[in-house]
């Protein structure tokens, strides 16, 4: 967001124009890209004594973890890269825990 707090025209039009344009140029430069990757949303239920391997597991498939709630468990919620899927449910197939996926949305 750019915003100018003083709202004349001493600049002049053409003025205006190239102070918001180098604004929002500086911004963008800033933000910098990020590249999305296809995934999957995953979401588990795990025990604490699981917690360390599971987070272990899901940071060797690049899984970002995207929240936990702390209760009598851990409910986890994970973005998985597509690439990774059927390896990291593979590997949690054996684990007993409940899952929950879901196709991300773009």
């Amino acid at each position: 967001v750019v915003a100018r707090i003083f709202g004349g025209k001493k600049l002049g039009i053409p003025g205006l124009i190239e102070a918001y344009r180098s604004a929002a140029a500086a911004v963008i430069a800033a933000a910098g890209t990020k590249q999305e990757v296809p995934g999957f949303l995953l979401e588990v239920t795990v025990p604490y004594d699981r917690l360390a391997a599971l987070r272990h597991a899901a940071s060797l498939h690049h899984a970002e973890e995207l929240s936990a709630v702390y209760g009598p468990e851990v409910l986890l919620r994970f973005k998985v890269p597509e690439e990774a899927k059927t390896a990291f449910l593979g590997l949690l197939a054996g684990w007993d825990l409940v899952l929950s996926t879901e196709k991300e949305e773009n």
